[in-house]
């Protein structure tokens, strides 16, 4: 394993204990309102990350060439089930249709059910559109450089996959994608024109289509302006403040 990638995993371990962290300060009232014990939420979560590192020791041991004989099926694959959850998100929201199938949380629809496990498609996706775009740009590096014969199919590839995510909605995601992938477009050699011009015209799309979510754009105003929200969508940033207001920079504690 080289630097770069050992770099890489001690960031991603120093955020997973972190976030462990801030977990074991956050949820043991909501755990025992749950009628759960107070470490409901850590012992689950501990879980799923030890079974998270076996699946990334596995991958870690496999040539990263034979993702690219993967990347075109699960690419297709995954967008299938992207295009199932919208379609089931379609499905309720307009024809009143429920379905065993998926679930909305907080009024997106990013998990489809499958018997005792919850599974979020988008996390797949991430994953999915990087090998395909990856094994595109390496296919196409001779003509990287053209618009129609380089850059075109890996943009409509990248945009599908976008309005889909945005339709379920999931914003946060759409964004992290979109940026990853244009990061990966330069890389890949695309002119730096092309790829600025798309960008900011994605951008003004997506700034629009977060200006008509009055959800989205009630969060902005209250990061912005957190005090005239302390009791409602800036609740958790309000008592971040006041942690180190009383604490320092260290803050009061866990708890």
């Amino acid at each position: 394993m080289g630097k770069p990638s050992k770099l890489l995993l001690y960031l991603v371990l120093l955020l997973t204990v972190f976030g462990l962290v801030m977990l074991d300060s956050a949820s043991p009232a909501q755990a025992e309102k749950m009628k759960h014990g107070s470490n409901y939420f850590l012992i689950h979560q501990c879980i799923f990350i030890g079974l998270s590192l076996l699946v990334g020791a596995g991958c870690a041991a496999l040539d990263y060439r034979v993702w690219n004989k993967f990347a075109v099926p699960l690419t297709l694959f995954a967008i299938a089930l992207l295009a199932l959850l919208v379609g089931l998100h379609g499905a309720q929201k307009v024809l009143h249709i429920r379905t065993p199938l998926a679930h909305a949380v907080n009024g997106s629809w990013r998990w489809l059910i499958l018997g005792p496990v919850n599974f979020q498609v988008s996390e797949l996706i991430k994953f999915a559109i990087l090998c395909w775009l990856a094994r595109w740009m390496t296919h196409a590096r001779r003509f990287a450089e053209e618009f129609r014969r380089g850059l075109l199919p890996a943009l409509i590839g990248l945009i599908v996959v976008l309005g889909l995510v945005i339709a379920e909605p999931d914003y946060g995601t759409t964004a992290l994608i979109a940026v990853v992938g244009f990061s990966l477009l330069l890389l890949g050699g695309s002119r730096f024109l092309h790829v600025f011009f798309i960008g900011s015209v994605g951008t003004m799309i997506f700034a629009f289509l977060i200006a008509l979510s009055g959800n989205r754009t009630l969060r902005i105003l209250a990061f912005l302006n957190p005090d005239e929200h302390k009791k409602d969508v800036a609740y958790q940033l309000i008592q971040a403040l006041y942690a180190f207001v009383l604490g320092g920079p260290t803050g009061v504690g866990i708890g």
